[in-house]
């Protein structure tokens, strides 16, 4: 999804009340990735980090992040 140096995960709740997407940029250099989340089926534009305090917004119907070499985000729907 999005770019191919960081491996993305999405996690659902089994009962479907929490998602947490997990990114992980698994290479020694910054990783710009841009996710469309009407592809991974997800409506939500606001995402907090679970890992840190960074709040991300959607714009257009996608994520736009950048990751530090190796960092990992865990952002979950808001």
């Amino acid at each position: 999804l999005g770019n191919d140096a960081v491996f993305t995960v999405l996690r659902k709740a089994p009962d479907g009340s929490r998602k947490v997407l997990c990114l992980t940029n698994v290479t020694a250099a910054n990783q710009d990735v841009r996710l469309s989340l009407e592809g991974i089926g997800l409506e939500t534009d606001h995402w907090s980090d679970l890992l840190g305090s960074q709040t991300l917004t959607a714009q257009q119907g996608a994520l736009e992040i950048s990751l530090a070499p190796y960092q990992v985000m865990w952002l979950e729907a808001s």
